[in-house]
């Protein structure tokens, strides 16, 4: 039986297109597959910019002391996109779908970091009147009055290393009557509390760390916290969970972006 010429290629032909349909499936799935990879890395760029202006941001004022912040956030990585690290990277369960979902978590990340940095710019060395307006959002405090030269207490407003401001205030959780003085600064801290503002983050945790020297003594006038270049202080008169409440509930006030 003899198969001609043209038979033959009407045969290879057969084999040949499905092959070729194949092949052009493989090229647009790589192809595909390095776009995706490719607007991943486009994506770890802008997350490693927020990352950076964080690291730089968190290392300026405390945050340790909000939650959900971090001392600093890790960098991230490009992922390889020629064809063998494709190969290398499907073959290791990596797919078109995870890149984009992982795209987009990236996105999300990148968000709320922006998000943090906003918050930590308002907790830079902020105005007194700023603070001034956050505690008056707070039901519990019932007066507020500021330190000035004529009014210094602790002697260490606009001096070198004490703070820049300092705002006391009452809470109704605390009878008035019985701490001693006229208005919250002369009552100081036994009133309620206050918050202390400094240039920097180095001078809040000094302050913070001379307060502590004080704990479990005598001379023990309540709790302290560094909140970006701030410390926030809270009555000895207060339990625990009071003085942790009313933290709280400042620090909430100063960081709401909305």
């Amino acid at each position: 039986m003899k198969i001609s010429f043209n038979e033959i290629i009407k045969s290879n032909k057969r084999f040949a297109i499905p092959i070729i349909l194949v092949f052009l499936v493989i090229i647009i799935y790589f192809i595909c597959f390095g776009i995706k990879t490719s607007g991943y890395n486009k994506q770890v760029d802008l997350y490693n910019r927020s990352a950076k202006k964080y690291n730089t941001l968190s290392s300026k004022v405390a945050v340790y002391n909000l939650n959900g912040f971090y001392e600093s956030v890790p960098e991230l990585e490009h992922v390889k996109s020629g064809p063998l690290s494709i190969i290398k990277s499907r073959v290791n369960g990596n797919t078109i779908k995870k890149i984009k979902k992982d795209t987009l978590t990236l996105e999300e990340l990148t968000d709320e970091l922006k998000s943090k940095i906003e918050i930590a710019n308002l907790l830079n060395c902020p105005e007194e009147s700023w603070v001034i307006e956050k505690l008056k959002e707070i039901k519990e405090i019932t007066e507020i009055k500021s330190v000035d030269l004529n009014n210094n207490p602790d002697g260490i407003l606009g001096r070198e290393g004490g703070y820049k401001a300092c705002i006391y205030f009452e809470l109704s959780e605390i009878d008035s009557k019985t701490v001693q003085g006229d208005n919250p600064v002369e009552k100081g801290t036994d009133g309620g509390g206050a918050v202390e503002i400094y240039e920097n983050r180095k001078r809040a945790e000094e302050r913070c760390s001379y307060l502590s020297e004080f704990d479990n003594t005598i001379l023990y006038s309540g709790s302290y916290a560094a909140v970006g270049t701030m410390v926030i202080r809270t009555s000895y008169l207060l339990d625990k969970d009071a003085q942790l409440k009313i933290t709280n509930e400042i620090t909430k006030a100063m960081t709401k972006t909305k």
